[in-house]
C-alpha cells in the first residue's frame, strides 16, 4: 500500500492490492471545488497515480475558470465588466454559460445562474446576452453576477469521464461531496457500485455507467437554496437525489425539482423525457420516480 500527505489540490493515494481482474484498487483524495473529492478506479497502481493527477489537472482548469468565489477566475472577472461592455471568454465558459441559459428555459426558470445577482427577479437571467459570432458574454444592466456553483461539479464529472476513457478504466467511482457521483462499470467483487445516502429511510441505489445528484435543504444549512421565481428561500427539508446519464443534467434536475412544486413535476420532466430516476425526495417524496410519460 502506498500512501502521501494530502495538501488541498494535491490527492493522498492508497492502492489496494485485491483481486479485480488482474488489476488493484486504487483509491485517491483531495479537496477541490470547495468539497472533498473521492476517486476509486480499478487499473493498476501507476495508472491510478497518472489518471488521478489528469482528473486534478482537469478540475483544475475548471475552477481557473468558473469558480465565482475565486477573483482571479474567468468568471469573476466576467462579473466584474461584463456590465461595461461585451468580454470575450473562452470557448468553455461561453459553451457552459449558455447550457445554463438553455436550462433556465427549459425548467421554466427554475435553474436559474444569476440568482446571486442585485435585485434579482425571474427576467433577470434573460439580461445575459450570448453573441455566437465574437463568443462574448454582454451583461443588459449593473448588478449582474453569475454562480456556476450549482452545475459545474456535474459538468466536471462528464468532463472527467473523457480522461478515465483515454486510460482504459472502465470501473470507477468519482464523487464530489456525495452530492455529485460517476459511476462507471462495477466495483471490485460485485455488481455495479452501491450508494448509500447516509439516512436510515433511504436505502442505498446500485449506480452503473451513471451519475447520481443530490439537492437539498439539511436542518444544519437550510438558507443556501432560492426559488429564483420569486426570490424566496426554499424551506422545505430533506435531499432529493437523481440518476442521469450526464453529471450536469443531473445537476438542472436535481436543484429544480427540489424548488419546484411536486405537481408540476410532470410538467418539468417532459422536457427531459427518460433522462433522469428520482431515487430519494423530501420527507413523503421517497420513493422511485421514473420521468417517463
Amino acid at each position: 500500500m502506498r500512501e502521501f500527505t494530502h495538501l488541498r489540490s494535491q490527492p493522498a493515494y492508497r492502492y489496494i492490492h485485491k483481486d479485480c481482474g488482474g488489476n488493484g484498487l486504487f483509491y485517491a483524495w483531495a479537496t477541490v471545488m470547495h468539497t472533498r473529492l473521492d476517486m476509486a478506479l480499478v487499473c493498476p497502481e501507476s495508472v491510478g497515480v497518472q489518471v488521478s493527477d489528469d482528473v486534478l489537472e482537469t478540475i483544475g482548469l475548471l475552477e481557473a475558470i468558473g469558480d465565482k468565489f475565486n477573483p482571479g477566475s474567468e468568471l469573476a472577472m466576467l462579473n466584474r465588466v461584463a456590465a461595461d461592455h461585451p468580454v470575450v471568454i473562452s470557448e468553455e465558459l461561453f459553451n457552459i454559460i449558455g447550457q445554463c441559459v438553455m436550462y433556465a428555459g427549459s425548467t421554466f426558470g427554475l435553474f436559474d445562474i444569476s440568482i446571486d445577482s442585485c435585485c434579482h427577479s425571474s427576467g433577470t437571467i434573460g439580461m445575459i446576452h450570448l453573441d455566437n459570432a465574437v463568443r462574448s458574454v454582454f451583461f443588459g444592466r449593473k448588478g449582474i453576477s453569475l454562480n456556476l456553483s450549482g452545475f459545474l461539479k456535474g459538468y466536471a464529472l462528464d468532463r472527467i469521464r473523457p480522461v478515465l476513457d483515454a486510460s482504459d478504466i472502465t470501473d470507477a467511482l468519482i464523487n464530489f461531496g456525495n452530492s455529485s457521483i460517476l459511476a462507471l462499470g462495477d466495483r471490485p467483487g460485485g455488481s455495479g457500485w452501491k450508494v448509500g445516502f447516509g439516512q436510515a429511510d433511504k436505502a442505498p441505489v446500485i449506480l452503473r455507467d451513471e451519475c447520481l445528484t443530490t439537492s437539498g435543504n439539511s436542518k444544519e444549512e437550510n438558507d443556501h437554496l432560492v426559488n429564483p421565481l420569486d426570490g424566496t428561500l426554499v424551506k422545505k427539508m430533506g435531499t432529493l437525489s437523481v440518476m442521469t446519464a450526464a453529471g450536469a443534467l443531473g445537476e438542472v434536475l436535481s436543484t429544480s425539482l427540489f424548488v419546484c412544486d411536486i405537481k408540476r413535476w410532470p410538467e418539468l420532466l417532459s422536457s427531459f423525457g427518460d433522462a433522469a430516476v428520482i431515487v430519494a425526495g423530501p420527507g413523503s417524496l421517497g420513493r422511485a420516480f421514473r420521468a417517463s410519460l
